[in-house]
């Protein structure tokens, strides 16, 4: 049996940008030597991370990447948020996304300017992090503030008297105005009233937020300086710990993480992965990818079979809407998995959690590139793009919980369907101890 690694390039997918003649993979694909090497040596195609024409959070495509599925498994985004944080969440916490952001009053609504503050980070943000906890303490708020990376954060409500049924504050759209959370639509009883009280206690801690830092001297020297104010905290995806059979109970796989964010270290705690013991950060370079990728290499050799590497940069590309920017550090990437080519007995997945347009600036539901490379059959496939792969790929275009099947039979750790080798009957290989004895 192979090892599996699975490598995420967040938003790899994109659509066609007129500057470039081409998507930004089509377009970094000529200068793909290790990547385009592999795709020559392996096989390819396409995946609807979820359902055609769906767009998904970073949350749920990584679920569909994992194996599972998102319409029963329930679990906001803040619970993520806050695990890959390392916050401890009790069962009756409720956690959400929070995200610092520029707001501007027009009449009697808050319009959203910048759902990133520009994307601050370091000093400003840390300092704001402070700013925030002084105030939850000084209102007696039942909450709890950590900011993670750049404009990135976790609120994280404490009680049970709360519930993550409720709809966001964040509009999630520049030019629309800051949002009033609602009871989502299908709680009712006990619940319902939950939301309520959580609802509430939303608008108080927005409104309070808002105010504080509108005034505070940092934002008074960003506006300065030409910078985009931090003076709203826009929340989403509220949710409660959920219990789901782990990536070990489902897959038969010790499995490993490394990520740059908050989210994707929480969706793999969340299943039960363990972390890679080297920091993960945002690096154009592509410099961290290859220091990353050594401590990878080295703990697949051990008693790892599956390892998690999430690469975030080219998705923030296509939010910002770079594209040239995104097919740049496409190619640092590239340069900096020159390693594998060195390896046996290892199943490389290379692929993303969904599309990202970077002329719209958004996720979007077409279909992603995916390869699977290490001892594979082969297609026709000769460059990593997202023509080729629709034009020759010999996957064809699967569904986002096809992959991890794939991985398993590719990597010789599957039974035939079936085969009642064991009283559980998985769909991976394994044995009991349940031996016949002759005497």
């Amino acid at each position: 049996m192979k090892n599996v690694l699975m490598i995420v390039v967040d938003g790899i997918g994109d659509e066609y940008i007129d500057e470039l003649g081409g998507t930004p993979l089509e377009f970094a694909s000529p200068e793909l030597d290790t990547i385009n090497r592999m795709m020559k040596e392996g096989i390819g195609g396409l995946h609807w991370t979820v359902k055609p024409g769906i767009p998904p959070s970073s949350d749920k495509a990584h679920l569909s990447l994992f194996g599972y599925d998102i319409e029963k498994l329930k679990v906001g985004r803040g619970v993520f948020e806050a695990l890959g944080a390392g916050v401890k969440l009790e069962k009756k916490d409720v956690a959400f996304r929070a995200n610092f952001a520029t707001v501007t009053k027009r009449d009697d609504k808050l319009i959203v300017d910048d759902r990133r503050a520009g994307r601050i980070a370091g000093d400003d943000a840390e300092k704001l992090e402070k700013v925030l906890k002084k105030e939850i303490e000084k209102e007696e708020l039942p909450a709890f503030f950590k900011h993670t990376v750049e404009h990135r954060g976790v609120l994280v409500i404490k009680g049970n008297r709360f519930s993550g049924e409720v709809s966001d504050i964040d509009p999630h759209h520049v030019g629309d105005p800051v949002l009033a959370p609602q009871p989502l639509a299908r709680v009712e009883g006990e619940e319902k009233e939950k939301a309520k009280n959580t609802c509430s206690l939303l608008e108080k801690m927005f409104k309070t937020f808002h105010k504080r830092l509108d005034t505070h001297p940092i934002n008074k020297k960003r506006k300065e300086k030409g910078q985009k104010p931090a003076n709203a905290l826009l929340l989403r995806g509220g949710g409660t710990m959920s219990e789901v059979p782990s990536f070990h109970e489902k897959w038969g796989m010790n499995a490993v993480y490394t990520a740059e964010a908050a989210l994707y270290k929480g969706v793999a705690s969340f299943l039960g992965m363990k972390s890679l013991t080297v920091e993960g950060k945002l690096d154009f370079s592509g410099e961290n990818v290859r220091v990353r990728m050594k401590k990878a290499l080295d703990v697949l050799h051990g008693d790892v079979d599956f390892l998690f590497f999430h690469i975030k940069l080219a998705d923030n590309f296509s939010h910002s809407k770079k594209p040239r920017k995104k097919a740049e550090y496409l190619q640092n990437v590239d340069q900096s998995l020159k390693s594998l080519l060195e390896e046996e007995n290892l199943l490389v997945i290379l692929t993303g959690d969904h599309s990202s347009s970077s002329r719209r600036g958004r996720h979007t539901g077409m279909p992603v590139p995916l390869l699977f490379w290490g001892g594979t059959p082969r297609d026709a496939c000769k460059k990593f793009n997202e023509r080729e792969l629709a034009e020759k790929g010999g996957l064809g275009i699967v569904s986002g919980t096809d992959i991890m099947p794939i991985a398993l039979d590719l990597s010789d750790r599957v039974e035939e369907l079936g085969i009642r080798a064991d009283p559980t009957l998985p769909y991976y290989k394994k044995r009991g101890n349940h031996y016949m004895e002759i005497t």
